[in-house]
């Protein structure tokens, strides 16, 4: 693992259908610990542990409503082996 700092953002107008399906599947990658994203040539890869601090925030304004979900954890330890293309 890399000290090395990463980021990727991405910001669209999107369909309910596909907002819940990039929901569901980010529900999967924590569930299963590994969370890769891709936002056209830019990749991430967020290894996902525990204890997982949430912060929600919603708001009704005037012209339309905000839903802020932040996620957060402590990068786990590199186990020293590395094994495909991303080791």
């Amino acid at each position: 693992m890399s000290d090395k700092k990463q980021e990727l953002s991405f910001e669209g107008e999107l369909g309910t259908e596909q907002v819940a399906a990039y929901f569901d599947k980010i529900a999967s990658g924590i569930r299963s610990g590994e969370l890769p994203i891709e936002a056209g040539a830019e990749r991430i890869h967020l290894a996902v542990g525990g204890p997982i601090h949430l912060e929600v925030t919603a708001k009704v304004k005037k012209r339309g409503c905000k839903l802020k979900i932040e996620v957060e954890w402590d990068r786990l330890p590199d186990a020293g082996l590395h094994i495909g293309r991303d080791g």
